[in-house]
């Protein structure tokens, strides 16, 4: 119940944000329901008040300017960039982009559906930034993510080693410990290579 109801206040929300307020019959028309059940899910990613927002207003303006293509799975490309390093810079930019097309909505005595087909999802250009902006905020996260996986799998490893409770090795058979041995031996092997490699 408490979920619906968020995402009853995120659909007023956004009719508010595009100068609809209580124009329920454009977020029907518009399909709007799942877009805003991912955002819903997004804003748990964020720290502050203040991120909540910026995220509610880049989603809001992508709503609106994407006429065509799942718009649900759009959004989940969010998900990507949301609590990655380039959240913030990528906020930024959608803000920016955000600032034009409220520029261009219609008043609230104008809005319909017909008037964001019409005055709105036809300007290509601002539709198009907001897509590269997406495109090119995913490729550096997607960069990030690349870079750091060889520090995050060292992380993991030296936990698992960590984790053993070396108690219980006076306990193991003969087989055991001679397998343990050569996996200690191959890991040594591996941190050698690697440590070889770094610069």
């Amino acid at each position: 119940m408490k979920k619906r109801m968020e995402l009853a206040e995120l659909m007023v929300e956004l009719l508010e944000f595009i100068n609809a307020p209580g124009q329920f019959h454009i977020a029907r028309e518009l399909k709007l329901y799942y877009p805003l059940e991912e955002l819903q899910k997004l804003l748990k990613k964020c720290r502050t008040e203040n991120e909540k927002e910026d995220l509610k207003n880049s989603v809001f303006v992508n709503i609106l300017l994407r006429p065509a293509g799942d718009m649900t799975r759009f959004i989940r490309g969010f998900k990507n960039i949301v609590g990655s390093e380039q959240q913030e810079d990528f906020l930024e930019e959608q803000q920016e982009i955000a600032a034009e097309v409220i520029g261009i909505l219609p008043s609230p005595q104008e809005m319909s559906t017909q008037a964001i087909r019409d005055r709105v999802r036809t300007r290509e250009d601002l539709s198009g930034a907001l897509e590269r902006s997406m495109d090119k905020y995913l490729l550096r996260t997607r960069k990030t993510e690349t870079r750091n996986r060889p520090i995050l799998l060292a992380e993991k490893a030296t936990g698992f080693l960590e984790s053993i409770d070396v108690n219980i090795l006076s306990r193991l058979g003969d087989s055991e410990l001679q397998r343990l041995r050569r996996q200690l031996d191959l890991l040594e092997k591996a941190a050698d290579e690697i440590r070889r490699s770094l610069p």
